[in-house]
Order: C-alpha cells, then structure tokens, then sequence
C-alpha cells in the first residue's frame, strides 16, 4: 500500500455514504444472487457427489451378488 492511501474496511467501500439508497439497495441484491447462486452450486456438488454414492453402492451390491453366485457355484460342483 502507497503512503498515499489510507486504509479502509471493505465495507465503507461498498457502502459509502455519498451513494444514494438505490445504489446501496441494487448492490445488495447483487451481492445476495452473487451468493445465492454460489450456494446453489455448492449444492449441486454435494448432489453429484451423493447421486455418484448411490450409484457405486449399487455397483458393489451386484459384485457381490456375483460374488456369492459364484461362490455357490463353486460349492455345488464340489459336492458332486
């Protein structure tokens, strides 16, 4: 930072007293859909991550279906 220049909260930038409500009102909403849409995203992650969950956990439940056929299998030519 320059000697020049002060520091200032990021707040009082965004919100600085000379801009008019309307100003302050449509950065607001702006700032909400910017985190509206964010938290969308981030859901949709966990959803994908959750539907992948779903999909492996039944990939092992038909290996192991597999698995115990064969397994049976195995045991029935023993025997004879």
């Amino acid at each position: 930072m320059r000697a020049s220049q002060t520091y200032r909260p990021a707040w009082k930038v965004f919100c600085r007293p000379e801009q008019g409500v309307g100003v302050k009102l449509i950065k607001g909403i702006l700032l909400g859909i910017v985190v509206l849409s964010m938290s969308q995203v981030i859901a949709k992650a966990d959803d994908d991550a959750a539907t992948e969950i779903r999909l492996l956990k039944a990939k092992l439940k038909k290996l192991e279906q597999r698995i115990d056929a064969q397994i049976q299998k195995a045991a029935e030519t023993r025997e004879n």
